[in-house]
């Protein structure tokens, strides 16, 4: 099923009726549409309001279905190709989203849970957590970052530190479980 856009720490407002506009009409377009708006948002001249509204749009979008199928399946070569110099800085975001729900699903779905306690053990097995760490060293290094709106900095940074700490506690948690004579499961 459709598990909708990522969450977004910007505004709870209502969006502009531009932003509405942008997300009917790409909605259900088919996920060559996200290149597009990715398009857009890498583009250096581009105003930060331009950039504010096109993210929106996004964000208002469903998940795209085969970036959101190969991040949950952990079917890549290399994680940097998701997030980091290869990927660009708006796409990172995007990705780091979509690792962050799957990461931490509602608190009330225990089948949910272990699914997401696995894909954690996956996630930083691959190497996920160690391309996180080498994107938070080098973030300061995008352009994207220094706009004076500052929507990459101001979501990126709150969703950088979540997963870190995601990561770090359930890996410490792992191994508390462990050391009591407790089993992983293979998830």
């Amino acid at each position: 099923g459709d598990k909708g856009a990522p969450a977004t720490g910007g505004d709870e407002g209502e969006a502009p009726d531009m932003v509405l506009a942008i997300a009917e009409v790409l909605r259900n377009a088919p996920d060559s549409r996200y290149g597009t708006l990715f398009g857009i948002l890498d583009a250096p001249s581009v105003p930060d309001q331009i950039h504010s509204d096109v993210w929106r749009s996004l964000m208002l979008m469903p998940t795209a279905g085969s970036h959101l199928s190969a991040i949950e399946t952990q079917r890549f070569a290399d994680w940097s190709t998701v997030y980091g110099p290869e990927a660009g800085p708006w796409r990172s975001l995007y990705s780091l989203q979509i690792v962050d729900l799957l990461m931490l699903p509602p608190a009330t779905d225990c089948g949910r849970i272990r699914e997401a306690m696995g894909w954690r053990r996956r996630f930083i097995a691959t190497g996920g957590f160690e391309q996180l760490c080498l994107f938070c060293l080098t973030i300061d290094k995008h352009q994207c970052w220094h706009h004076p709106g500052g929507l990459a900095r101001s979501v990126c940074l709150p969703l950088t530190t979540s997963l870190l700490k995601q990561c770090v506690a359930g890996a410490l948690a792992d191994v508390a479980h462990v050391a009591n004579g407790g089993l992983l499961s293979p998830n």
